[in-house]
């Protein structure tokens, strides 16, 4: 019984905490500001992480690949790259 009272107290006092400053004219503003301040700290932490975690893996697969050919080949003659001729009914599934 004694422990089902603390428990009620305890849930009562946070529930009167989380709710206090949503309800006070006094404490409104501070609570705003607090809640300002909390969310850049979160999202300039959350927007590095993501950064520091994305953006090396997009740097990794260009410099394995080199999808856009862009190191070159030093044994060529030349820049182009020659294509398969097309069929003209590749043309009709562009649309």
């Amino acid at each position: 019984m004694r422990s089902l009272l603390f428990t009620a107290a305890f849930v009562t006092g946070v529930a009167t905490a989380a709710c206090l400053p949503l309800c006070s004219r006094r404490f409104f503003p501070i609570w705003m500001r607090w809640a300002e301040k909390l969310n850049t700290v979160v999202m300039t932490a959350l927007f590095g992480l993501c950064y520091l975690l994305i953006v090396p893996l997009f740097f990794l697969v260009q410099w394995r690949k080199d999808p856009l050919r862009l190191r070159g080949n030093p044994s060529a003659t030349t820049f182009w790259i020659s294509r398969s001729k097309s069929d003209p009914q590749s043309f009709e599934r562009m649309g």
